[in-house]
């Protein structure tokens, strides 16, 4: 499945380096052709391709369920769940048995940063026990394929640096990871930049690139600078989210905690997805005292 956005295009600058004289790899995007930025990431990945030898193609497609009479989703909310459908779609007319979902693990349990972010706020698309439903679905249907996660185990700093060291030596640098796109805002919030920079998945995409980057400047286009966010505003829309997560690295997380919003498979070790979460925090501690420096307090 390919996005556009950073982990999607880690697995994808990966998988596409990998490939033989005779490879091929299929990247699945949803519905509506993308968008300028995307597209360009994208032919980062083919020229990767053609370095070596193989053959990566783009599928747009995009399913229609019927509203029975009440009204449509306008929300985003059952995005993912179309989003591995139509790959799912995909992988039987090609006949192949794996759909990646690639998603770093920090952001595939995802817990809530404060008891008021769960529900929309915080999603589990791409957590082991909905992907482990999922597999579930297709078995009792008779299919044949399998839907996994091949960044479970890596935080969003480990998956950019994965990107980062395959784009360095494809002479791609670090444009290829700067082009891609995390925002969770519509661009209609942000019409002239990328990223509005405040967002949770900005501000986990800020700790990735911090991390793999490691010194060298961030080169997204953020509509908003941290530094810039008055966090003593309590009105201020903006710091909703940076605040948040300030309250979150302040606490103390336990396994109780990662177990409360869903269980795990029996195959997935709680000790190792435990071990992500963790590292991931201190990624995102990281990034915010070199880059906030009001939040430096946070241990």
């Amino acid at each position: 499945m390919f996005s556009g956005g950073l982990d999607s295009t880690a697995y994808a600058v990966d998988r596409a380096s990998k490939l033989d004289n005779h490879g091929r790899a299929v990247f699945v995007a949803y519905n509506r052709p993308l968008k300028d930025i995307p597209n360009q990431v994208f032919r980062d990945i083919k020229h990767l391709t053609r370095e070596v030898g193989g053959q990566a193609d783009l599928e747009q497609i995009g399913l229609t369920p019927l509203s029975h009479g009440r009204g449509w989703d306008t929300s985003n909310r059952s995005r993912s769940l179309l989003y591995i459908a139509t790959a799912l779609c995909v992988a039987v007319n090609h006949r192949v048995n794996r759909v990646a979902i690639p998603e770093n693990g920090q952001l595939a349990i995802n817990p809530a940063l404060t008891p008021a972010r769960h529900g929309a706020c915080s999603t589990r698309s791409a957590h082991p026990w909905i992907l482990y439903l999922i597999n579930k679905l297709i078995d009792g249907l008779g299919g044949h394929v399998t839907v996994e996660n091949p960044y479970l185990e890596l935080t969003k700093g480990q998956v950019c640096k994965v990107a980062l060291d395959i784009a360095r030596q494809a002479d791609l640098g670090y444009e290829a990871l700067e082009r891609t796109v995390s925002c969770g805002h519509p661009t209609t919030v942000r019409p002239t930049y990328s990223h509005c920079g405040y967002c949770f998945p900005c501000l986990v995409r800020r700790s990735g690139l911090h991390f793999a980057f490691a010194g060298h400047p961030d080169g997204t286009r953020y509509a908003v600078e941290l530094s810039d966010i008055d966090l003593t505003n309590p009105r201020n829309p903006r710091a909703v989210h940076l605040r948040d997560l300030c309250f979150w690295l302040g606490t103390e997380f336990s396994g109780d905690d990662l177990l409360a919003d869903a269980p795990l498979p029996a195959d997935i070790n709680l000790d190792t997805v435990k071990h992500v979460v963790d590292a991931g925090r201190r990624e995102l501690k990281t990034m915010l005292s070199d880059l906030v420096p009001e939040t430096r307090a946070i241990r």
